[in-house]
């Protein structure tokens, strides 16, 4: 057999890649945007954000994942924020896998139905999970978006027994 060799990337290499490609960063935040065509940047103010929560089976992702494969929505651009672990993998939308990277946090637009998907394919690292979700919220609210849902799964074996009808 033989194997590739992967050599790891230092953060600062990343961040001189982004220096390169351009990057739109929000004033105080943490959430730094890096659009797919900088000379053309998407706006999402007004638009309804889908956001999946890392949870129980992934099923926030997996719906995220099904909206943006049955709604045909092109990636605009991808999020960086220090508090969520690395992540990179081959394009899941293409089955040719013509090697389009996928990253950890991703924005797909649907400007027909005004519709933003912030695909996570990576949690929160240990400990940073509260310092996340600030920054998220602090995102959302500085980006405008009309409203925003929640995409969670939820273990069944946590409901009542009034709840299961017993």
């Amino acid at each position: 057999r033989t194997y590739k060799r992967i050599s790891l990337v230092s953060r600062s290499q990343v961040r001189s890649l982004h220096e390169q490609v351009g990057s739109v960063k929000h004033s105080a935040l943490s959430m730094e945007f890096f659009p797919s065509d900088p000379k053309n940047p998407p706006t999402f103010k007004g638009t309804t954000l889908i956001l999946p929560s890392v949870s129980v089976a992934n099923i926030g992702q997996l719906v995220a994942d099904l909206l943006v494969a049955t709604l045909d929505s092109p990636r605009v651009g991808y999020l960086e924020n220090e508090n969520v672990l690395p992540c990179v993998g081959n394009d899941p939308y293409d089955p040719a896998a013509t090697g389009c990277i996928a990253l950890g946090l991703e924005l797909y637009l649907d400007k027909e139905r005004n519709i933003t998907i912030l695909q996570q394919r990576s949690p929160p690292r240990p400990g940073a999970q509260k310092k996340y979700a600030e920054e998220v919220a602090a995102w959302v609210l500085a980006t405008g978006f009309r409203e925003v849902v929640i995409l969670a799964g939820v273990d069944a074996g946590w409901r009542t027994e009034r709840q299961i009808g017993l």
